[in-house]
């Protein structure tokens, strides 16, 4: 790409290249005399009044030129914002793909963007469940604590002094299952299986809440997807499920997953 102080320079420094149009010695590297123009661009004072033959400003190089008003959002002129930017690209894209389907003469790289674009994004919801939950539940197992309802095995050292043992508590995981209307019978059947998979890589029950727009049945301890109930099927309101979660669930859950 053309380098926009480069682009700012006058006319006859442009062009064809002599080390004479910057006042420089024959024989240099490019490098120098490449520097030595830019040099010439940062001092030579910008006029906003004076637009420079060539420079097409920001919106052909990204630099912000002195004679450009700015950002409308931030300096309150009239013109196009960022949301409206990505209406006009997502105008242009489907243009694109409409005038594809019936002419040869696009070029492949246009179609390319906009298929990328229009295209939604494919999210692999499974690894993403599964690594936010490997973290949240190695960070509570992790926090180990001292507790009097087991010694210490180190008690024999200490004699009269009764000493706590250190204990690893197993995470306590609150499923909030989306059990609405709007739920079809085969996601149903992934929220069981979301259940089953969180429960054999636990190796402990965990608590389930069936919510529509309200929670149904209540606490739910399950140590496997059959055994979950899943009532409902009326409206959605899955924070209504988190607030039960958080004040209704007793011990307080150490990772809270919302199957929706």
């Amino acid at each position: 790409p053309k380098d926009p102080a480069i682009m700012a320079l006058p006319e006859e420094m442009r062009g064809p290249f002599y080390p004479w149009k910057l006042g420089c010695e024959d024989g240099h590297v490019w490098e120098h005399y490449y520097r030595q123009m830019r040099q010439n661009a940062e001092d030579k004072p910008e006029d906003p009044a004076i637009v420079t033959e060539g420079d097409c400003g920001s919106g052909a190089h990204g630099v912000t030129r002195a004679w450009e008003l700015g950002d409308p959002e931030a300096s309150g002129v009239e013109g196009v914002t960022d949301a409206d930017w990505e209406d006009v690209k997502d105008i242009v894209a489907r243009a694109i793909t409409e005038h594809a389907k019936t002419h040869g003469t696009v070029p492949g790289g246009w179609v390319e963007w906009a298929n990328a674009l229009l295209t939604p994004p494919l999210i692999q919801w499974d690894q993403l469940l599964a690594s936010h939950l490997r973290w949240g539940i190695n960070d509570a197992s992790g926090m180990v604590y001292h507790s009097y309802q087991r010694p210490s095995r180190r008690q024999s050292a200490y004699r009269d002094f009764v000493m706590p043992a250190m204990r690893r508590p197993i995470p306590f995981v609150c499923i909030i299952g989306d059990t609405s209307y709007s739920m079809s019978l085969s996601r149903l059947a992934y929220v069981r299986g979301i259940v089953r998979d969180i429960c054999q890589s636990l190796g402990a029950k965990l608590a389930f809440l069936a919510t529509d727009a309200a929670v149904h049945g209540g606490v739910q301890m399950v140590h496997d997807g059959p055994n979950v109930e899943l009532r409902g099927r009326g409206g959605t309101n899955m924070c209504v499920g988190i607030d039960y979660a958080l004040t209704n669930v007793y011990p307080k859950p150490d990772v809270i997953v919302v199957c929706t």
